[in-house]
């Protein structure tokens, strides 16, 4: 990932989903991400239009490959979180010892369900 400008503004929900799915595989194109589970029901031409705003907004690089474009993160992970995290605080939690301690106890149940043995891929139950 090439130093870049900062982003110009948040991504949409549905940007956010697409940015997260291609953290995940690295790189993707239009049409790797329209074969995943979460966006089948969303045309093509939908995910290629919403990768170019990404891209328009500074989350995506692009590159040509072959027929399609790729589409690489523009910025860390973090980046892209950590402003997102930090509106969550600010509109839900809004400095809230409660709000703080029910978050606390959520994360710590998501991370029992993470570490359990029947979360554990194949490979790691050795």
């Amino acid at each position: 990932m090439a130093p870049s400008s900062p982003p110009t503004e948040r991504p949409t929900p549905t940007e956010l989903a697409i940015l997260l799915a291609i953290y995940a595989l690295g790189s993707a194109s239009p049409t790797d991400l329209n074969a995943l589970p979460q966006f089948k029901d969303r045309a093509y031409t939908t995910i290629q239009t919403l990768c170019a705003r990404l891209r328009e907004k500074r989350y995506l690089d692009a590159s040509r490959f072959g027929r399609d474009i790729l589409f690489t993160p523009a910025l860390p992970l973090e980046g892209v979180l950590r402003p997102e995290i930090e509106e969550f605080f600010a509109s839900v939690l809004d400095n809230s010892p409660q709000g703080y301690q029910l978050l606390l106890e959520m994360v710590g149940e998501r991370l029992k369900r993470i570490a359990s043995p029947q979360q554990l891929p194949v490979a790691a139950k050795a």
